[in-house]
């Protein structure tokens, strides 16, 4: 699948034009709990995009985990070919 650099931009600008308009809406703070003793004080949108951001990361290494799965795969195949191939000459 071929990404171009436009659709990424125009993809980001819509993105942000969306956080920015959930900001505008709701400029209050909200308190983000983690643990009954850890919270932080921060606006909607900006959990939003850390939200959106962190998804995005996870899915970004789960496909390099997979892709590395892949290319030592892919790796193994050859060597098999290549010895397969060797023995196959000198028969």
């Amino acid at each position: 699948m071929k990404i171009s650099l436009r659709g990424v931009v125009f993809f980001t600008a819509i993105l942000l034009g969306f956080f920015l308009y959930v900001y505008i809406l709701n400029p209050m703070e909200l308190e983000f709990r983690l643990s009954p003793h850890t919270s932080y004080k921060t606006s909607l949108s900006i959990l939003m995009l850390l939200s959106f951001l962190g998804g995005a990361l996870f899915v970004g290494l789960t496909d390099l985990i997979k892709d590395i799965k892949r290319g030592f795969e892919l790796r193994g195949i050859k060597k098999v070919q290549k010895a397969l191939w060797e023995n196959l000459k000198e028969a």
